[in-house]
């Protein structure tokens, strides 16, 4: 019995682009005479459909969609089974043919049964969302599942991204071994037809790990935002710093340098090597920059705002952000630019950012990595590329926002490896503040973490989306309202 597999990337409410590509699969199998193609769930209307499956028009135009392909199976003896549990076969719609059993698998969301030639086959339809170090885990699943039903277990998923989740395609076979014969790519569409009844060997492809799983997952984040959204460029706001060099060197991996330019906004506290770190980025990947000062604007505003002199003076560090964010979306009101916000998971976490300053994009890649996570994988772009993209002094200078004299992040927070020590096991691996001093033995700055933690959500939640890579990233996993008190003090 032959079997094929489509791994697709809809894009949401786009019905007929994603009818064209359900019809190149089914063109593929019946090229290759197969009796089934199973295409993953949400392949239809894109996924995740959230309140739009509220809207009779919508669910209308789902119907409609299967009617329409199930056209093209007419005539044939091929089944196409879609959208979890209809199917498509002789030009009809139907639900004939799957079971009502489950295998209760709770980690394996969406499961069907069916019985085809005496073939007890496993289906699961469900979309698989990105968070690292989870693949790998989900592979030994669905081993042992195959194993312990002595089954087939085909696990078909989703590719690409929409806003910030990103499916990891993989989309496998395991045969009633608990043996993977064929692993389709990671994030990318794909296509396979495989004979059960065949000793044929298949593709497997590998499950990228580290930086690499990170680096593939966020270009692809960025890419399907921008083609989603129809934006004609990618606009950065580089500082001369890590983050912004990182959010460049990705962009430009995303959609090419022909489509993304920079710009650079100096105030009298940039210095020198932000300048070069600046220029230097945007020469090694052939992207334009812009220079603009921001001097005048800045003493514009200081000298209109002089009544506040008496006040906290942050409002004098903070203008220059807002300076920057102004300028930045008004080139993007000009062009049509999508603007990539450049902050991290570890700023933040602690509020260390401008609110509609450095917090002004639409999309903000590397959102969930935190920075030392920024730093490796800065790191390693640079020993799989031709040349060093990222300039070492970029990498290893002290962060700083330079928005006062000799400003440096560290001289006010712990150092970057102890923060994001600490936020990894709060936010990720779900340690309670005693634990975390337990365990550190620096309670004060602990203390100071928290506090800034639970202190900052105001601003995370008026912030650009960012693109899901962990657990438990601040946009769609951190339930938390922002007016809790500091319990943890207490």
């Amino acid at each position: 019995m032959k079997i094929s597999i489509a791994q697709l990337n809809p894009r949401l409410g786009d019905f007929t682009y994603n009818k064209a590509k359900i019809r190149e699969a089914i063109k593929l199998a019946l090229r290759d005479q197969s009796q089934i193609l199973i295409i993953p769930f949400g392949s239809i209307s894109g996924f995740p459909q959230g309140n739009l499956m509220a809207s009779e028009d919508f669910r209308l135009a789902i119907q409609n969609s299967l009617e329409e392909l199930a056209l093209d199976t007419k005539g044939t003896t091929l089944s196409v089974f879609v959208e979890g549990q209809d199917i498509l076969t002789n030009g009809t719609v139907s639900k004939e043919g799957f079971t009502q059993e489950t295998p209760g698998q709770t980690h394996l969301p969406l499961p069907s049964i069916f019985n085809q030639n005496n073939y007890d086959i496993f289906v699961n339809l469900g979309p698989k969302i990105f968070e690292k170090n989870k693949p790998e885990a989900h592979e030994m699943e669905l081993k042992l599942l195959a194993s312990e039903k002595k089954s087939w277990v085909f696990d078909i998923n989703l590719a690409g991204a929409t806003d910030e989740i990103l499916f990891t395609g993989l989309s496998s076979i395991t045969n009633p071994e608990g043996k993977i014969i064929t692993r389709l790519r990671y994030g990318q569409e794909d296509f396979i037809t495989v004979d059960l009844e065949s000793t044929d060997t298949y593709p497997i492809h590998e499950i990228p790990a580290g930086e690499e799983i990170l680096r593939q997952t966020i270009v692809q984040g960025i890419k399907d935002y921008f083609l989603k959204n129809n934006f004609p460029k990618i606009l950065v706001s580089v500082s001369g710093g890590i983050d912004s060099a990182l959010v460049l060197v990705l962009a430009v991996e995303a959609v090419g340098a022909e489509n993304v330019h920079a710009v650079y906004l100096p105030s009298k506290f940039s210095s020198n090597i932000s300048l070069d770190g600046a220029q230097d980025i945007c020469d090694n990947l052939h992207v334009p920059l812009k220079i603009i000062s921001i001097e005048s604007l800045h003493k514009s505003y200081t000298q209109e705002l002089e009544f506040l002199k008496d006040g906290n003076s942050i409002w004098e560090e903070n203008i220059q952000a807002r300076i920057r964010g102004n300028i930045v979306m008004s080139i993007a009101n000009a062009d049509g630019s999508l603007v990539l916000a450049t902050g991290n998971k570890t700023e933040a976490a602690v509020g260390y950012c401008t609110l509609y300053g450095d917090t002004c994009g639409g999309l903000a890649p590397i959102s969930d990595l935190l920075k030392t996570e920024v730093r490796a994988l800065c790191r390693y772009i640079n020993t799989i590329s031709d040349k060093e993209l990222i300039p070492e002094i970029t990498i290893t200078r002290p962060p700083s926002a330079e928005l006062s004299e000799d400003q440096i992040d560290e001289n006010t927070l712990p150092n970057y490896e102890f923060l994001d020590q600490v936020l990894f096991l709060h936010c990720e691996e779900g340690l309670d503040y005693h634990q975390i001093c337990e365990r550190l033995d620096r309670q004060k700055d602990v203390l100071q973490i928290f506090t800034l933690l639970y202190r900052s959500s105001y601003k995370r939640k008026q912030s650009a989306i960012g693109l899901k890579i962990s657990k438990r990233y601040f946009g769609l996993d951190w339930h938390i309202p922002i007016s809790v008190g500091l319990w943890f003090k207490q």
